[in-house]
């Protein structure tokens, strides 16, 4: 699949919200180690939970700017992807897809907590 020329910033990535490890915005542009919260997971993940408000803050995250997490909210974005693991057992690809991303952000929540720092969600 094709990656998508998203924004203005001309260079082609996916799509969706990159969730990087930093204490600055000037940092989050020079790190490596990033998530990518893929705009069709955060649709599906969206639709999915529309009447509920179980993964709020990961879905609250801003698709098109910029999202700080600090200390706190790393800690219960942790906790949400925990209970995306628990919640979406399913054996079709978006389920598994979506039980991947979680426990990549779940991975990097963690390091950034042990590393005491923040975390930056940039939408495209």
């Amino acid at each position: 699949m094709a990656a998508k020329i998203c924004g203005l910033k001309k260079r082609a990535i996916m799509c969706g919200i990159e969730f990087v490890i930093t204490n600055t915005f000037k940092e989050a542009a020079k790190t490596e180690e990033k998530v990518m919260f893929d705009e069709h997971l955060y649709f599906y993940l969206s639709n999915a939970e529309k009447y509920t408000d179980t993964f709020s803050l990961l879905l609250n995250s801003d698709l098109y700017g910029e999202t700080f997490l600090g200390f706190s909210e790393v800690t219960k974005l942790r906790e949400e992807c925990e209970g995306i693991l628990k919640k979406y057992r399913g054996i079709d690809h978006r389920a598994s897809e979506i039980r991947h991303f979680a426990q990549s952000l779940i991975i990097l929540c963690k390091e950034a907590i042990k590393r005491k720092k923040n975390v930056f969600a940039l939408g495209d």
